[in-house]
């Protein structure tokens, strides 16, 4: 009996199985609430799309280096005032005032030297009908002032305006009043004309547009049938013209 008590005493007990606990839960005990998530973090605002870069516009052809051709007509009001001078003592031996209706003709031909600037030679001519004398209309043939010059004509970025001006050498066969030179006075000298005008694309050579343009000059050294006179000539012709222009 000894024997058996020594060997329960110096040996683990029995292992026991756990307790269970039960817990009673109450039915009027509200619910807990649920333990609080973290908030999800706010997504990256998306980032502005690139705006796209504009299309690069095509310079008009006016802009560009190259060959540059133009025709031009429209009306224009011729005035002067036709004096004769004595070369001694510069009286007035003769003086009218001619006026009329005329039609501006012009031709160019140039090139484009640098972009939005052409540059060349022109002609013209400026027709005048019904010619008045001192306010009264002449019984004669019309009247043709020439011109051969040369330009400069500048455009205006794309915005389509142009600006030229040309001087010239100048001619004209004028009906003569006095009696001095025969039928017709020849006289000789320069002038000088500029233009404003506007130019629309017809195609990819060929533009259509309006200008207005002033010519302007003196004429002396006629054929005068003496030395003892001078003959002059100052006039001015405002108009408006059509133009097309090949480029």
């Amino acid at each position: 009996m000894l024997a058996a008590g020594t060997a329960w005493a110096g040996s683990a007990p029995p292992s026991q199985p756990p307790e269970e606990i039960e817990v009673e839960l109450d039915p009027d005990r509200p619910p807990e609430p649920p333990c609080p998530q973290p908030a999800p973090a706010p997504a990256p605002a998306p980032k502005p799309a690139a705006k796209p870069a504009p299309p690069e516009i095509e310079p008009t052809k006016p802009l560009r280096e190259g060959l540059y051709l133009r025709i031009a007509a429209g009306p224009s009001y011729f005035s002067s005032i036709f004096s004769m001078l004595a070369k001694r003592t510069e009286d007035a031996l003769y003086a009218a005032i001619f006026t009329g209706v005329a039609t501006n003709l012009e031709g160019r031909i140039g090139v484009g030297i640098i972009p939005g600037v052409a540059f060349g030679a022109r002609g013209g001519a400026l027709v005048l009908h019904r010619l008045s004398l001192d306010g009264e209309t002449i019984d004669a043939p019309p009247a043709v002032l020439g011109a051969v010059g040369w330009f400069a004509d500048m455009y205006f970025a794309k915005s389509g305006f142009h600006f030229s001006v040309s001087p010239a050498f100048t001619w004209l066969h004028l009906p003569d009043p006095s009696g001095s030179f025969g039928d017709y006075a020849e006289l000789k000298g320069m002038s000088i004309n500029g233009a404003l005008g506007y130019e629309g694309a017809l195609s990819d050579s060929w533009g259509l547009g309006v200008q207005v343009r002033v010519d302007g000059g003196f004429l002396d050294h006629g054929n005068v049938k003496t030395d003892d006179v001078t003959s002059h000539l100052n006039w001015i012709a405002p108009g408006i013209q059509l133009t097309a222009t090949y480029f």
